[in-house]
């Protein structure tokens, strides 16, 4: 995005990101968006390489097997705070989604905790 600030310097910066608000807004809903619509795929796809529901992810978290975690942002913050720490400890990313998108809105529909798995469980 270009944007017209008029100032330089730390002034000029703050007015940026001011400005910018809606840009950097739009470009993390992308980033929701796709891995959302990654975890929808794998779940129709290959649903041996993923996990879905609180007890479910909760276990593949224990076991390590958890590449990616997504947690819903409406979900009661200790709640998140503790799958942060599990995934933290398996080296798994973290992604939180809000429910401003459709694939949001779907996602915590079906209980709001999802990971995408190393490898298949059988």
């Amino acid at each position: 995005a270009v944007k017209d600030i008029g100032y330089t310097e730390m002034h000029g910066l703050k007015s940026l990101v001011e400005v910018s608000q809606d840009v950097l807004a739009e470009q993390s809903i992308t980033k929701e968006k796709k891995i959302l619509d990654e975890f929808f795929s794998a779940l129709g796809k290959t649903p041996e390489k993923v996990a879905y529901g609180e007890k479910e992810v909760e276990q593949r978290l224990i076991e390590g097997m958890v590449g990616r975690l997504i947690l819903s942002k409406q979900l009661p913050k200790e709640k998140i705070m503790k799958f942060k720490e599990l995934a933290e400890n398996t080296s798994a990313d973290i992604y939180i989604v809000s429910n401003e998108t459709q694939e949001g809105i779907q996602f915590l529909n079906i209980g709001g905790f999802g990971g995408l798995l190393r490898f298949a469980v059988s």
